[in-house]
């Protein structure tokens, strides 16, 4: 709700692309500082860091509220204000990650990702319709409700981590000798720590060509919409339903996998099919079929990212979360931020057909080759990571 707003209130006082592109910039760098709250929330209080995170939140959404109210724009601030809610997320994302793994056993990550991603959906979608509709129906103060709507949200995250029993995380207020040299570690230890285990490298692999490659679709699927289905927004909201149907049926099925194998099959095979997939999106002669295949590409994308972060998760120490989900964080953040807009650029060069083929091309040749490269044997017999090892 709040980015809707924070858009819309630029572009109502600029009239600029760049203007509003902006904002989505400065949360972006800010959350390159990913790294560091990994680092936080390795060798602090989860719990803690993120009442921080959320009080922090709660206060910039009140003050944007405020500003706005007060009707003295000035973009200079918005976009401080906006640099200022990366930084909180920079922190609250791997501590968020990290946390989960203190709330239950490592069988039931997979079905706490599951639900929690697609709660995350669905609070994604709702937020952004309602953002909408606030904008539209109260005119000249919409943003501003949306943004004190966001800070009273933000008591629901208080109460819900108040509720949670102390003695789930007891165990991160008295580290013992071990849990005090897993924190003691440096970064780089960390990194080389996990990367000694084949099966993490394959998860991260995965992740990296999911990115690069499988996911470059979403960026230009308006321009798609008008130059290969010469269609217009109606046809592309009935597209966003459709990813929305794919993601959430692949998160929820990956929900049901319990063990590292099965996640190391289902993400090789999901990302085998996702350029097939991609290859019919792209060839599509109609909307039915850009439809269907747009709902089936959602899907392989959700079971591989999501099986790539559980498989992650289970195969990183409990005291390593934060630092290591931390740096995926970056990593694919990273990727995409080059990735984008490179994507949008070839796209006016080759064409958006022939360049959706070629991403499929590649990553179709990519996931391939670490398929062949696990069969040689690198995911083969892992070392057992074990949380106090």
């Amino acid at each position: 709700m709040q980015s809707v707003a924070l858009g819309w209130l630029v572009w109502r006082h600029t009239h600029s692309v760049l203007a509003v592109s902006l904002i989505t910039t400065c949360i972006s760098i800010a959350m390159c500082l990913c790294p560091v709250g990994g680092i936080l929330a390795d060798r602090y209080n989860r719990r803690k860091l993120l009442f921080i995170a959320l009080a922090v939140a709660q206060v910039l959404a009140v003050v944007l509220a405020l500003f706005t109210f007060a009707d003295h724009f000035n973009l200079y601030v918005i976009l401080s204000l906006a640099f200022g809610d990366g930084l909180v997320s920079a922190l609250e994302y791997p501590t968020r990650q990290a946390f989960n793994r203190d709330l239950v056993e490592d069988d039931q990550i997979p079905s706490l990702i599951g639900i929690y991603s697609t709660v995350d959906t669905a609070a994604f979608l709702i937020g952004q319709a309602a953002g909408g509709i606030l904008i539209a129906r109260l005119s000249g103060h919409g943003e501003a409700a949306c943004f004190m709507v966001n800070s009273v949200a933000c008591l629901a995250s208080f109460w819900a981590l108040s509720v949670i029993p102390h003695s789930i995380t007891a165990k991160s207020l008295t580290p013992s000798e071990d849990e005090t040299k897993a924190r003691a570690m440096s970064t780089v230890e960390c990194l080389r720590f996990a990367f000694s285990n084949p099966v993490f490298t394959t998860f991260m692999l995965r992740t990296s060509i999911l990115v690069f490659f499988g996911n470059r679709c979403t960026p230009i699927l308006p321009a798609y919409v008008g130059q290969i289905l010469h269609a217009g927004p109606d046809v592309n909201g009935f597209l966003t339903a459709a990813l929305t149907v794919g993601s959430i049926i692949g998160i929820l099925y990956t929900g049901s996998m319990g063990s590292s194998d099965s996640l190391l099959r289902w993400s090789g095979l999901a990302l085998l099919l996702l350029p097939l997939t991609l290859i019919f999106f792209a060839c599509a002669p109609s909307v039915p079929v850009a439809l269907v295949s747009y709902t089936l590409l959602a899907f392989f994308i959700a079971v591989t990212n999501n099986s790539c972060l559980i498989g992650t998760q289970l195969n990183t120490p409990r005291l390593l979360q934060g630092r290591i989900l931390s740096w995926r964080a970056t990593l694919t953040l990273g990727i995409d931020l080059v990735m984008t807009p490179l994507t949008g650029y070839v796209a006016t060069l080759i064409g958006i057909r022939i360049t959706l083929l070629g991403a499929a091309s590649f990553c179709a040749l990519l996931t391939i080759a670490t398929i062949f490269v696990s069969r040689l044997g690198l995911t083969k017999n892992p070392r057992n990571l074990d949380p106090q090892s």
